[in-house]
């Protein structure tokens, strides 16, 4: 791709799931990469538009973060627990930028993914360096996440202090406080909070410390709701709410009917509550953290979070998860198709993507929003990328909805790579398919299978065609269905349609997700 292709480029679709590389490295060297970055490593940073600089990369903020200087904007930092990939390679829009400039070695590159699709692209001096660094990223980006899994509550106050420390002196001052009090929108008078902060400076020198932060957090987010609760549960001891009387707490204030003395030791766990008073009990503090929760004590039922409908039915049945014009990434005139779109779409759950095809140059079908301005892809691409993440969220049955305006040369193109790409996953043809018809197609029984709908072609089958491809001659742009493992199209009246697992009704809509 030419470098003035990616200028302004769009952020990088994150993977559904972290794909971080497998730590090989011993115990001993990733200490000591780890301690060479709290010193600070070299590295050359490449940009979008595809400049590149040196920088010092390093581990600060309680080795949760991963920052860079010098740098125009202050201290850039990178969360460790917000890496989702770390990607080997040109494989981001910036460092494609970089290579088409001749400005960087595809072998000593790798780029950090975040979750927001932001990237931190990094060249090394030699591949070495590349395998090493990224296993020790990988190493702490898992330890932070096992942190935050363990405890939450501390994670998120440490962040939080984090994100006050502006001048990054570990210290706090009155206005830094004041500042973070705002943005967490917590209702309090200016001068209460200067009474608050001097109640809590512990050691009179006018900054807090983690802890002093800590305690001042703890009175700021007291709920008196919550302490209300608590004492009503709280039989015992006032101080105290034991297993039992938490679960009582949950079966009669929450409605929680199957809730027992072991769910609430999960709890307890979870939250990493400590044996006091020879009893694991929960604090007031310790409550409150539990039903502010948004994970843990969430008002979404849990049950729901995965499939709990009955999927034998027709697919008539259901609505489907669908996304019109699916390979753009903006307006419909002039904005970029891209493969990624697919991508992303799939991992959303989407269960019915739209593929515009047109005839491209080199007998290759292209995909693009035709009679526009809208760049154009490879129908190979969109296939492949499809054929990799259509089954990484859901496992029910992905649609391709073909939008066919290619010669028939073409067609055969597409079909060839449908069949050699998607392979097994394409659906078996109904009509090709003894005692089948498209009311007994269930999403149940389609698991992991690629359905292809389009117009149908007046022609025997396409099997005709492949053979012919790619010197077939022209003829007049039609619509073609590849609904089938074998890929064949059966003779219809011109403008019929046929929507593979679905009612022959054209106006019937389902969802499956």
């Amino acid at each position: 791709m030419p470098w003035f292709g990616i200028l302004g480029a769009k952020k990088e679709v994150p993977s559904a799931r972290p794909v971080l590389p497998k730590i090989t490295l011993t115990s001993e060297t990733l200490n000591s990469l780890i301690q060479d970055l709290k010193q600070g490593l070299p590295v050359v940073k490449h940009g979008r538009m595809g400049f590149a600089h040196e920088k010092l990369l390093s581990l600060g903020q309680g080795d949760t973060a991963l920052t860079y200087a010098p740098s125009k904007k202050g201290t850039p930092r990178i969360l460790l627990k917000d890496i989702q990939e770390i990607r080997r390679e040109h494989r981001t829009q910036v460092f494609q930028c970089s290579w088409s400039r001749g400005k960087a070695v595809r072998r000593h590159c790798f780029s950090l993914v975040l979750k927001s699709g932001e990237t931190l692209d990094l060249e090394l001096g030699s591949e070495e360096a590349v395998n090493e660094l990224s296993q020790a990223i990988t190493y702490l980006q898992k330890t932070v996440e096992q942190v935050y899994k363990t405890e939450p509550h501390k994670m998120r106050l440490l962040e939080l202090w984090l994100d006050a420390d502006v001048d990054g002196s570990k210290a706090l001052s009155v206005q830094e406080v004041t500042t973070t009090v705002r943005k967490l929108n917590i209702g309090i008078e200016k001068r209460a909070l200067k009474a608050l902060f001097a109640h809590h400076d512990r050691d009179l020198n006018g900054f807090y410390d983690f802890d002093e932060f800590a305690e001042l957090y703890s009175d700021l987010s007291f709920k008196p709701e919550a302490a209300l609760l608590f004492r009503l549960y709280a039989h015992t001891d006032l101080n105290f709410m034991t297993i039992s009387e938490f679960t009582a707490f949950m079966r009669t204030e929450q409605g929680e009917l199957r809730w027992t003395d072991d769910s609430s030791l999960e709890v307890l766990r979870a939250l990493r509550v400590s044996l006091e008073n020879n009893r694991l009990a929960f604090t007031l503090g310790q409550f409150t953290t539990y039903l502010l929760d948004p994970e843990r004590n969430s008002a979404w039922n849990r049950d729901h979070l995965k499939v709990f409908q009955d999927m034998d039915q027709p697919m008539v049945n259901y609505f489907i998860n669908s996304s019109h014009n699916t390979y753009l990434s903006g307006d419909q005139l002039q904005s970029e198709s891209k493969t990624e779109m697919y991508q992303l779409s799939l991992i959303r759950g989407c269960r019915s993507v739209e593929i515009d095809c047109w005839d491209g140059p080199d007998g290759e079908p292209i995909v693009y929003h035709g009679y526009t301005r809208t760049t154009k892809i490879l129908f190979k691409d969109v296939i492949e990328t499809i054929g990799r993440y259509a089954f990484e969220t859901s496992p029910y049955p992905v649609s391709l909805s073909l939008e066919v305006h290619t010669s028939v040369a073409q067609q055969g193109k597409m079909a060839h790579y449908m069949k050699t790409i998607l392979g097994e996953k394409l659906a078996p043809c109904v009509h090709n398919t003894p005692n089948t018809s498209p009311w007994t197609l269930t999403p149940e029984k389609l698991k992991h299978k690629v359905l292809v709908k389009a117009k149908m072609f007046p022609i025997a089958t396409l099997e005709e065609v492949i053979p012919k491809s790619p010197h077939a001659p022209d003829a007049p742009a039609s619509r073609i269905s590849f609904s089938t493992a074998a890929v064949t199209a059966t003779p219809a009246p011109a403008g019929s349609a046929l929507t593979l697992g679905t009612t022959p009704n054209p106006g019937a809509r389902a969802r499956v997700g």
